[in-house]
């Protein structure tokens, strides 16, 4: 009830549908205990009238969809139903929206009527404090903007092309991939290597001490 701003960060993952879950909450939340608010709470306002704070680049991480249900399976349709029905058999007034579905995951947060009913106000940050090699910098601005083979990202390339040999300890440098599949790949290939006679299990006992407090 003292909430006045809403702030999401790296909106650029948050999907469509997400965004639109979100607003639908907010704006039924403020209906059901407008009264309970300041005057800055509407219901008619998008999100209820909160200040949004949203922050991110469209140029670099994109929604993540990472759903394999699909509206096309008979169980999810039957399992949507059942929620928007009443005990009766009719339909609730309001119906449940079928959501997770890779058929409505993966759309962009700025593609939904909420976004442009917000008018947000765009401020562009230009100044960054994590690095000032120019090296860096100048491939990360041409990446973003979808120039793999530029000179500048060539130049990083060349500039990060050395060996890196395991630590005293054996620990290996980090691999980074730009897909879970790669990823996964490399796993299952280190984890094949490893010797099965130094496998060990340790047993742990985890225990919750009441809360006297409460």
């Amino acid at each position: 009830r003292e909430v006045r701003t809403l702030v999401l960060d790296e909106v650029s993952m948050a999907d469509a549908e997400f965004i639109d879950w979100i607003e639908a909450h907010v704006r039924e939340l403020v209906a059901r205990e407008g009264k309970q608010y300041s005057p800055w709470a509407k219901a008619d306002q998008p999100f209820g009238g909160l200040q949004l704070i949203f922050v991110g680049d469209f140029c670099q991480l994109p929604p993540v969809p990472g759903s394999e249900v699909s509206l096309a399976s008979p169980q999810v349709l039957q399992s949507w139903e059942r929620a928007s029905r009443t005990q009766c058999g009719g339909w609730l007034e309001r119906v449940k929206v079928p959501v997770g579905c890779k058929e409505t995951k993966g759309k962009w947060a700025f593609q939904t009527c909420c976004w442009r009913d917000a008018r947000f106000e765009c401020i562009e940050l230009q100044k960054c404090y994590r690095t000032g090699d120019p090296i860096l910098l100048n491939a990360l601005h041409e990446l973003r903007r979808g120039h793999a083979s530029h000179p500048a990202v060539q130049r990083l390339v060349q500039a990060t092309q050395r060996p890196l040999p395991p630590r005293g300890d054996g620990i290996k440098p980090t691999v980074l991939y730009a897909t879970k599949k790669a990823v996964e790949a490399e796993n299952r290939d280190e984890l094949r290597r490893l010797d099965p006679a130094t496998e060990r299990v340790y047993k742990a006992l985890d225990c919750e001490e009441p809360d006297l407090d409460s």
